[in-house]
């Protein structure tokens, strides 16, 4: 309520709610295609649920999904390569990290051809991949998927090539990628 002269007060009280301070630390993946369409969760404390809540990725917003109190999703906008800052805005209040967290947008990976283009369903052969943008450095991270099977058997040779072991499967064709 509101007063002019301190015994007066309106009848008509707005709510207002002290909450903790929020604030975000980290985000997964922190990379993904410049096309957009990564889902990211973010990770923080103090998090509440405000319904026009977003994230922000540089200067673009997209809508965010409340989790929890600690974990935001959100997908990607398209974007140019290069990092961007990430942080939460949470009924038009900026929440950020005390380190700087960034999302990396990167090119593209292209799947070109495939060989082998048979094997046996018990798994096992070695698939050579072509393609383009194959991040060398992360073979954990990487899997092939042979339909809706994965094969988290994955080598990555360089930006341009990739081998996996395909898993078993039942008989018949399926696309990789």
């Amino acid at each position: 309520e509101i007063t002019l002269n301190g015994v007066d007060f309106t009848n008509n009280a707005a709510r207002f709610t002290f909450l903790r301070p929020a604030a975000i630390s980290g985000l997964t993946p922190t990379s993904g295609s410049s096309d957009g369409g990564t889902e990211v969760s973010v990770f923080g404390h103090g998090l509440t649920y405000a319904s026009n809540m977003v994230c922000r990725f540089g200067w673009i917003d997209v809508a965010a999904t409340f989790e929890t109190s600690e974990d935001i999703r959100c997908v990607t906008p398209p974007h140019s390569t290069g990092a961007v800052d990430v942080s939460i805005v949470i009924d038009g209040h900026c929440i950020s990290s005390f380190m700087k967290l960034t999302f990396a947008y990167e090119e593209p990976m292209a799947l070109h051809s495939i060989t082998p283009v048979l094997g046996s369903h018990d798994g096992g052969t070695l698939v050579t991949v072509a393609g383009n943008n194959f991040p060398v450095g992360v073979d954990g991270a990487m899997e092939c998927l042979f339909g809706n099977v994965s094969s988290h058997s994955v080598h990555i040779v360089s930006s341009t090539l990739l081998t996996c072991v395909a898993p078993s499967h039942v008989v018949g064709t399926v696309e990789v990628s």
